[in-house]
């Protein structure tokens, strides 16, 4: 789990934990799921499902300070 100030992203190969975990969250906290992460932390997160890989860039900010 990466937790930063009120954004959590949540990753895990076992489904069912990641319910139970938000389920937990949610008797807690206010939540809201937006599904999906396609970024965090100005970072893009892509995914390669076939080969259960997970990848990080920052092409998009490299290009907005240049």
């Amino acid at each position: 789990m990466l937790l930063y100030i009120d954004d959590m992203l949540i990753a895990s190969k076992n489904r069912s934990s990641i319910d139970k975990l938000k389920c937990q969250l949610s008797s807690e906290f206010e939540t809201k799921d937006l599904g999906e992460a396609r970024m965090i932390l100005v970072m893009e997160i892509k995914r390669d499902r076939v080969k259960e890989k997970v990848s990080l860039t920052q092409k998009a900010y490299l290009r907005k300070v240049q």
